[in-house]
């Protein structure tokens, strides 16, 4: 299955815009009715899933080989990076590669575990031999940020066979949430489908099932890149909308339909990723496809915008940072990015 996140041939990869900010337009009526969140940290954990606390969880799956590889790939891929800051400012880049062929990433904070999961690479899954018949997501697991371990997911009674740029969570209710833009059309890009793209939604009781009757919590035209947020006593959904527009949408009955918000409108970037840390949300995203460092804005408990942000400049891994995601894990925020290499590796010495 392929990524719907465009990246450029070698040839025609532009340098890194250094200059301007994409713009953001919102509502002047956004602040009705809102009101300060608390921060996930700040609210019962709820129950990490039984499953997760076995190590057996996070071992013996077909994506085993793609985690902390020992070797990488002669060919273009997709590496999944990491690196910490305190202050969003200076970044300490993790020196491994924490998983390759894997992009459109989306990262949670459950509990003690930090959580990221993507997309695989069409070539990968092509390479495990037939599709699957079930709807899934690969999911990485740490508690350290220095073991990780990896699953295979699967979305039980899943409407959509493809669950596009899943996003996972933990609710305000503390119940783990899963969304996504679901699609059953093989051998496409997503972003190309025709019609409405649906958001889908499940919740994890015994295991990660869609919602009941199955239909989509929300729908537009070119939607891709889907992620979910509880904040201001609302919650928000944000998403890519016509590859470099990122739009939001707000739920008053506890993430079961959503309405978009009208003038909601940051030009420029795209695969969006929220998080919540204190009484303000991060919104960070992807400039120019992963090419120019990503930006991130904060959002305040009324709605509005008050600061955007390049994250870092220059890149801290090669020239991209596509799809990243950000949470704040323990005392520290933890970035992840999906980094295009278009080179072999370099000769690793002894």
């Amino acid at each position: 299955m392929p990524s719907h996140r465009p990246d450029p041939a070698p040839s025609t990869r532009r340098p890194a815009a250094r200059a301007g900010w994409p713009s953001v337009v919102l509502a002047p009526l956004l602040a009705a009715g809102l009101a300060a969140c608390t921060a996930w940290q700040d609210r019962p954990p709820g129950e990490e899933p039984a499953d997760w606390a076995n190590p057996r969880f996070w071992e013996g799956t077909a994506f085993d080989a793609i985690l902390l590889p020992t070797s990488l790939p002669s060919t273009p891929h997709w590496q999944v990076r990491i690196a910490t800051s305190t202050d969003l400012v200076r970044w300490e880049p993790d020196p491994r590669v924490i998983a390759v062929h894997l992009s459109s990433l989306d990262l949670a904070v459950v509990g003690s575990r930090l959580l990221i999961a993507g997309m695989p690479a069409g070539d990968f899954l092509r390479g495990l031999g037939p599709l699957p018949t079930t709807a899934f997501f690969p999911l990485l697991s740490t508690t350290d940020l220095e073991t990780w371990g990896i699953a295979g997911v699967p979305i039980h009674q899943a409407s959509q066979l493809f669950p596009v740029d899943p996003s996972l969570r933990l609710s305000a209710a503390g119940v783990v949430e899963a969304h996504w833009f679901g699609h059953s059309v093989r051998d496409v890009d997503p972003a190309d489908v025709p019609g409405l793209h649906g958001v889908y939604r499940a919740t994890w009781t015994d295991r990660l099932r869609e919602q009941s009757p199955p239909a989509p919590i929300f729908e537009a035209p070119t939607l891709a890149d889907p992620v979910v947020c509880h904040f201001g006593q609302r919650e928000w959904l944000f998403w890519t909308s016509q590859t470099r527009l990122v739009k939001a949408a707000v739920s008053e009955d506890g993430g079961r339909s959503f309405h978009e918000v009208p003038g909601f409108d940051w030009q420029g970037p795209s695969v969006p990723h929220c998080t919540v840390h204190g009484d303000r949300l991060y919104l960070v995203a992807q400039v120019e496809g992963g090419m120019a460092p990503p930006m991130v804005a904060r959002m305040a408990p009324d709605g509005t915008i008050e600061q955007v942000q390049r994250l870092f400049d220059p890149h801290l891994w090669d020239d991209d940072c596509s799809s990243p995601v950000l949470g704040r894990f323990r005392d520290r925020w933890v970035l992840a990015c999906a980094v295009r290499v278009h080179h072999a590796p370099a000769t690793r010495r002894p």
